[in-house]
């Protein structure tokens, strides 16, 4: 089961890079592009939650191939880009000052809170 969750995971990469190449620029450079991004992967994991009964197809879908499209580590680099592009570093470092740690918890803060969202909202409409 490992294995087939762990190449699902590198099936939703490929989607990841692939489906938004395209975007590449604006998904990596736009940290409002990449919470949209993952609040559609996290609304497709509601549905097909919803959908499917507990199999190994769901676990592969949920965990693997969504779980790499939606991945935490482009919303952590986003967040600390988020400060440094808005010039919010200390002065003789490269350390955020607490105004850009603030926004850059926000930040994380509010995709997270979007990625619940959208999961549960699409499980209960699905499951209507």
């Amino acid at each position: 089961m490992i294995a087939k969750v762990a190449a699902a995971g590198a099936v939703g990469t490929a989607i990841r890079l692939i489906g938004v190449l395209p975007l590449a620029v604006a998904v990596y450079g736009d940290p409002l592009t990449l919470l949209l991004l993952n609040t559609f992967g996290c609304a497709v994991a509601g549905m097909v939650v919803a959908t499917l009964d507990v199999s190994p197809l769901r676990s592969v879908l949920t965990h693997g191939v969504l779980g790499a499209f939606t991945t935490f580590s482009s919303v952590i680099i986003a967040a600390g880009r988020i400060g440094h592009s808005l010039g919010l570093v200390a002065e003789d470092t490269s350390r955020m000052t607490s105004a850009g740690l603030l926004l850059a918890f926000g930040y994380v803060a509010v995709s997270v809170g979007l990625g619940l969202f959208a999961y549960v909202a699409t499980c209960r409409l699905v499951a209507r």
